[in-house]
């Protein structure tokens, strides 16, 4: 589920070990390609670790350019740059290649989870799962997925086998406490979150997510943060923002406010997007109750409807 700097630091030396072995390796600059891409993701969003990133993708793909996983690579190249009609030919011809890689469909799927086309990700996610790819980091895909639309207790059972898969990861038992805070089971979210304190004491996330079941319970300061001051995972988890819908009192137009900035500027700040039409329109989410009756609140849903059905139409073909 997540790997140590010094481990991701092995991991690119390792592959830089076999590049320098074989130069003809396209698989070498493929792992280092998805080594910088997972470096750059968390571990503080470098501009010369994404140029390291797009330099071996590249490298692989003049290397290899008919390899299915290859082509995948190379379409995170272009989607980090924001075109993803080139991410989304790319990955298309990934898939033509070899229909059934493992590696290609979990890409597939990330990459429809990432400009909010949740519900086939969860097909590929799915696909992948029952061809054997049941790992961790797969049920955390498809949980969070399910958890953005609403499906909060197909969420819950991919947490669950997280959980099982790696009993001892605090993050899987601090998304189920944060399902569990939306489905208002409080007292089993409280007791998963002490768990998830045993094994992080202090940590960021079980913080926010104990925080959010506070809100959930009435009991949280009223607390306002703006979106782009709010850190590089703020688009991933929205749960500052869920707490500006409960306990911000008379704040919803700064609420608002945060959301029409994130749509607008997530991918500059942070290389992900933010707020996509399944989430917003989710109606299980009582942490945004006191939005919907709120005319900007309905235009902003009535432009993401829009883009979202644009986008189901011209990525048709994954």
């Amino acid at each position: 589920m997540s790997l140590a700097p010094a481990d991701l630091e092995k991991v690119i030396s390792l592959f830089d070990q076999a590049r320098e072995a074989d130069p003809g390796c396209a698989l070498a600059y493929l792992g280092l390609g998805d080594a910088y891409q997972m470096r750059f993701v968390y571990e503080g969003r470098d501009p010369e670790t994404l140029r390291l990133m797009y330099e071996n993708y590249e490298r692989a793909y003049v290397i290899a350019p008919d390899r299915a996983e290859i082509n995948a690579g190379v379409a995170w190249a272009h989607f980090f740059k924001q075109d993803n009609d080139q991410a989304y030919a790319y990955l298309r011809k990934a898939v033509e290649i070899d229909p059934g890689s493992l590696y290609v469909l979990t890409d597939v799927g990330a990459f429809l989870q990432s400009i909010g086309v949740l519900e086939r990700s969860v097909e590929y996610f799915t696909r992948v799962i029952k061809a054997g790819g049941a790992t961790a980091d797969v049920f955390w895909l498809r949980a969070w997925s399910y958890e953005q639309m609403g499906f909060y207790e197909s969420a819950l059972a991919d947490y669950d086998k997280m959980i099982e898969l790696e009993p001892t990861d605090f993050r899987s038992r601090c998304h189920r406490a944060r399902v569990l805070t939306l489905m208002r089971r409080n007292d089993a979210a409280s007791a998963e979150l002490a768990m998830a304190e045993t094994f992080a004491p202090g940590n960021v996330l079980a913080g926010t997510v104990r925080a959010l079941l506070a809100a959930g319970e009435g009991t949280g300061r009223p607390l306002w943060r703006p979106w782009r001051r709010s850190g590089p995972r703020a688009s991933r988890s929205g749960d500052l923002l869920r707490l500006t819908r409960l306990c911000g009192a008379g704040m919803k137009e700064e609420a608002i406010d945060d959301i029409e900035y994130a749509i607008g500027h997530a991918f500059d700040e942070v290389h992900d997007y933010a707020y996509f039409f399944p989430y917003l329109n989710n109606r299980r989410d009582y942490f945004y109750d006191k939005l919907r009756g709120e005319s900007r609140f309905a235009e902003i849903l009535r432009r993401e409807e829009h883009k979202y059905a644009e986008r189901l139409e011209k990525y048709a073909g994954l």
